[in-house]
């Protein structure tokens, strides 16, 4: 979850007060023009008693981050970054003398007046106006500063990437995405207060990891980067960042583990500029993301492929409203019998200038953009509206609408499936709704009550491509499912693979005693049919039973089955029902 907030207290991002040391800078892989490291704040000696004499300030932001000596926040050899003077200090200089005259020229007209206007209290509010100018023109060359962490931003990171990137030719830097894990948990357990000390304490520990002249910043929320000269030591930055996150941070009194993933890109293979490295690192972390505690490389896709993602992602949008989006469906049967017992919905995309785009090339996109909500109820609505069709003449079939894991976050899922399911006169036992298992059930306990929901309504919940993730366990003890898809990377090859085989052997037996129904996808041939067959497994789906088709190809199908009695399709029975 992303998350933002100030701490209370502190100093302004400007500096310390006069009494304390001095904060540390960034180092910047070349700062950009008009960047100076926090310090102790300098005053001219002709404005020093006009600020005393100034109105209260408003409150200050919370301080920065302070590294201990030594530290990468500490300034580079020669002294701190400072401003070039003489591009603000004579237009601030300028603003206070023309704001003195002004004053003056008003107190010399209004001396006629009854009202008697002290020269003193002139000349205090001519100096309150000339610190408040000479505040607002020193703070102008300043590039933004987060609040809690006192970090540089996004926009600072890309400058000093860009120049680097162009500085170093061939050799270019490293750049990390750090991400903390389910870090909305702490805030939930803990409170706002302490995730923001945990965020604080985690930006000096990147600090405290970075090499010499990397510059560390924040993105947002629970997300920080760090940009490193060499990119050769990017990746191996990236796993002891990982590690160092094992250990606990304290915080509310508590010892907390703040674990990360970590996404690397290294220039120029994973991008030749600022923003296309920052893409690929980004979709390193995606990668990372999924598997929980890792540290992953770019995997070096050309620019040209970034490109055409973002090109699509814009596109897909559209698509929703063109309704260039539809649905096929792949048949499930019983491995013994070779009924129909139900198909499994499959968005494409119809694009006017691609074709028919697989799923694999923008439901990923769809997921990162938040466009996934949308695409996955156009989904869910065509497939309630079909299968209503295929059980019209008296058929049990279902149907499959796969649900991605941060779904099962939103309250108003079990709702929506619900007046869904009345707009088509169906039951809920007609749908069976799969959790992505590579995906992120960021709460479970909000999950459990939303797919409680869903199964109040008489769906079906299943774990789909069980085994690819760290999730499946946890899936089976914290939610209510009903069903178990074992991957296909594990069926396809079973009777090949002794040791596949004993995996699928071992999930269908585990799936069984706990009351689960189990689906094996990937299904190639006949042997495979017989060897879940004899296992138990109650379902199974692939190439050898039916390739996706269109919804008019099932409904030929359920009326070939009759009373469920004969197999359909390509299967041979192995054993009669």
């Amino acid at each position: 979850m992303r998350r933002e907030g100030p701490s209370t207290g502190g100093a302004a991002p400007d500096g310390p007060p006069a009494s304390a040391p001095a904060s540390t800078g960034v180092l910047p892989l070349g700062a950009p023009a008009g960047v100076e490291a926090p310090a102790r704040p300098t005053r001219s000696r002709s404005a020093a008693p006009v600020v005393r004499a100034a109105p209260a300030a408003p409150a200050a932001p919370a301080a920065p981050v302070a590294a201990p000596a030594g530290d990468l926040g500490t300034a580079p050899p020669g002294g701190r970054h400072r401003h070039p003077r003489g591009s603000r200090r004579p237009a601030a200089v300028l603003a206070a003398v023309l704001v003195a005259l002004g004053l003056f020229l008003l107190g010399a007209r209004v001396r006629a007046l009854p009202v008697p206007l002290l020269p003193l209290e002139l000349a205090v509010a001519a100096g309150a106006a000339a610190a408040a100018a000479l505040t607002a023109v020193g703070r102008l060359g300043r590039p933004p500063r987060d609040a809690l962490t006192g970090l540089p931003g996004r926009e600072v990171l890309l400058a000093a990437a860009g120049r680097s990137l162009r500085a170093r030719g061939s050799r270019g830097p490293g750049l990390l995405v750090v991400d903390a894990d389910r870090f909305h948990d702490v805030n939930d357990a803990l409170g706002r207060a302490a995730g923001d000390a945990l965020l604080r304490r985690s930006a000096l520990r990147l600090r405290d990891l970075a090499p010499s002249g990397s510059l560390v910043a924040r993105l947002d929320g629970d997300a920080f980067a760090v940009l490193v000269p060499d990119g050769a030591r990017a990746e191996a930055l990236g796993h002891e960042v990982v590690a160092r996150a094992a250990r606990p941070l304290r915080a509310a009194g508590v010892r907390v583990p703040v674990p990360v993933s970590v996404g690397v890109a290294v220039a120029p293979g994973h991008g030749g500029g600022a923003a296309d490295l920052l893409r690929s690192a980004e979709a390193a972390l995606e990668r990372a993301k999924r598997r929980r505690g890792r540290c992953c490389l770019a995997d070096g896709e050309p620019r040209a492929g970034a490109a055409e993602q973002l090109r699509l992602l814009g596109e897909l949008g559209g698509a929703v409203e063109r309704g260039e989006l539809f649905v096929q469906y792949q048949p499930q049967v019983e491995p013994v019998s070779g009924a129909l017992a139900g198909a499994e919905a499959l968005v494409r995309w119809d694009h006017p200038r691609l074709g028919v785009v697989a799923p694999d090339r923008f439901v990923p996109l769809a997921e990162r953009s938040g466009l996934v909500r949308e695409l996955t109820l156009v989904v869910l609505e065509r497939a309630l509206r079909d299968v209503a069709r295929w059980r019209a003449p008296g058929s049990d079939v279902s149907v499959s609408v796969n649900v991605p894991a941060r779904l099962l976050d939103d309250d108003d899922l079990p709702p929506l499936v619900g007046a869904a399911l009345r707009r088509h006169g169906l039951p809920g036992g007609a749908l069976v709704l799969e959790i992505t298992e590579t995906g992120v059930v960021a709460d479970v306990r909000r999950a459990g009550a939303v797919v409680r929901a869903l199964r109040a309504l008489g769906c079906s919940v299943a774990v789909d491509d069980y085994g690819t993730g760290q999730s499946s366990l946890r899936y089976l003890t914290g939610l209510e499912v009903d069903e178990l898809k074992v991957d296909r990377g594990f069926v396809t090859a079973m009777t090949t693979d002794p040791a596949r085989a004993v995996i699928v052997r071992s999930t269908v037996q585990m799936a069984r005693e706990l009351g689960l129904r189990v689906v094996a996808e990937g299904v190639e041939d006949e042997a495979t049919v017989r060897a879940l067959a004899a296992l138990g497994c109650h379902r199974v789906q692939g190439r050898h039973v039916g390739e996706p088709t269109g919804a008019e190809e099932v409904l030929r199908r359920v009326a070939a089955r009759g009373d469920g009695a004969q197999p359909v399709g390509p299967l041979r029975p192995s054993a009669p029902a």
